[in-house]
């Protein structure tokens, strides 16, 4: 069964049984109040009755007082009150068992009766017959009040020898009512504690599984057979996913491997073709033979070539410092000013000694300061510069590659910001720059080191922002004057 249809079956079937436990509660509230309230009308019945007999025999006596034709109203609208209430008497039987309520009606007709006697009698001037009709009336109205007392009483005591079966009732509607409330609880606590069980387990299941690959182990024990619920397909979706990451792992590693031994195959292939030792030897007894023939700027050329080939040639795994990198960007410029000679200008500012320990990979700075050569002031006929400048700022070494060449588009700049490659247009023997942002990012574990600014005409600036470690802010820059 899904979480959905159990939510759907038992949240409502809960919900059912409460409102059916306060249902038997109310109706069992109604039947005692409508008890108690049959024996208030009953009694406010007979009150009444006994209320109209004496507004009955009042508005008599005052008619026959002064024969006024008000007063002849009053009694006539008494006389009406006293009939409808008669007729309720009559109607509704208001009586329990050996108390009846007839016997009042009956009296109730004989004070009409008496009332009517008198008022004619009086209206045709006997006197002693209207006054021996008030007579009967005041005797009957005394026994209807003696009758409604009775009645009272009666009732009183019906009630009386009812009311303890009406509590014992109302007691055990109430213990009902609580029995079914705890059992409803009781199972509700059931319902609640299976419900979030078969969510619960399922997710810390999840949760390990997602722990154990977290940590490393892509061969996680498998879960226990789940349910065939929603969690139950996501735990069975999630061992699919994690049988796709571990081959696809697996994959990555392959290729990987393959791409490390084409790279070392590359590498022995350049080595047997061309003996480094061998090159770098020639290289130093040319530039010692173009000394002694007094050529010193071809053996200063010779031995910058000589250095610049040394270091691209070293392990590219391995970080460089600051330093050695400003070196070979200074051999790269003395071969480059053998063709540009005075049209271009390098510069180079370190503000803190201590920056020149900063570690970052080989080959960072030398191809940023060759792209500028290359596509930026290539073409420029005079006054081209190219600068490096290096700024400490608190945990933060910025450093700054400058041209004043020929800037680059909008497009080319965009495509730089991404990493992308060049196109096979653009692209040349040297290593681009998107590779170099690349290797920073993946040195220093961090992205966003990169920013770039550059227009058409008006060179361009990149900046570097390198985070630098406790040791080399520690770094005491004396040690790079001794």
């Amino acid at each position: 069964m899904t979480i959905r249809k159990k939510l759907l079956v038992f949240i409502p079937l809960l919900l059912l049984l409460v409102s059916g436990v306060a249902a038997l509660l109310v109706q069992s509230d109604l039947l005692v109040r409508s008890r108690y309230e049959q024996m208030l009308e009953r009694m406010l019945l007979y009150q009444r009755a006994e209320d109209l007999a004496e507004a009955q025999l009042a508005s008599l006596y005052r008619y026959l007082a002064d024969l006024k034709p008000k007063s002849r109203q009053e009694l006539e609208q008494n006389s009406a009150l006293l009939t409808r209430h008669t007729t309720l008497l009559k109607e509704s039987g208001a009586s329990l068992l050996n108390v009846s309520a007839l016997p009042l009606a009956e009296q109730l007709l004989s004070l009409q009766r008496f009332s009517g006697e008198a008022r004619i009698s009086a209206e045709s001037g006997s006197e002693v017959e209207a006054l021996r009709g008030y007579e009967q009336a005041e005797a009957v109205s005394s026994y209807i009040r003696e009758e409604v007392q009775l009645l009272l009483e009666g009732n009183m005591e019906f009630y009386q020898e009812r009311r303890p079966q009406l509590e014992a009732q109302t007691e055990r509607m109430g213990a009902l009512g609580s029995a079914l409330l705890v059992v409803i609880t009781i199972l509700g606590v059931i319902i609640a504690l299976w419900i979030s069980r078969s969510i619960t387990i399922p997710v810390s299941r999840l949760a390990g599984l997602a722990r154990e690959l977290q940590s490393g182990n892509l061969n996680p024990p498998r879960p226990l057979p789940s349910s065939t619920d929603e969690l139950g397909q996501l735990t069975r979706v999630f061992e699919d996913m994690s049988v796709g990451v571990r081959e696809h792992v697996e994959r990555e590693r392959q290729l990987l491997e393959k791409d490390r031994l084409v790279k070392e195959l590359e590498l022995k292939s350049l080595q047997s073709q061309i003996n480094p030792h061998f090159l770098f030897n020639t290289l130093n007894v040319v530039s010692r033979m173009a000394m002694l023939e007094g050529a010193g700027k071809s053996s200063d050329l010779i031995v910058s070539v000589s250095s610049l080939l040394r270091y691209n040639l070293r392990k590219l795994d391995e970080p460089v410092t600051l330093k050695d990198e400003l070196t070979q960007i200074r051999d790269y410029f003395a071969i480059q000013q053998a063709r540009f000679r005075d049209r271009v200008k390098l510069t180079i500012e370190v503000e803190d000694a201590s920056l020149l320990h900063l570690r970052l990979p080989a080959l960072t700075l030398q191809p940023l300061v060759e792209n500028a050569f290359q596509h930026g002031i290539a073409d420029l006929e005079g006054d081209a510069e190219i600068g490096v400048k290096a700024l400490y700022n608190k945990n933060v070494a910025t450093i700054i590659v400058w041209d004043n060449g020929a800037g680059m588009s909008e497009e080319t700049l965009e495509r730089l910001r991404k990493m992308e490659p060049a196109p096979a247009s653009e692209a040349h023997s040297g290593i681009g720059a998107a590779n170099v942002f690349r290797r920073l990012e993946l040195f220093f574990g961090r992205s966003h080191l990169l920013s770039l600014s550059s227009s058409p005409g008006k060179g361009t600036v990149i900046t570097l922002k390198l985070p630098l470690s406790a040791k080399e802010e520690k770094h005491d820059p004396d040690s790079d004057r001794r």
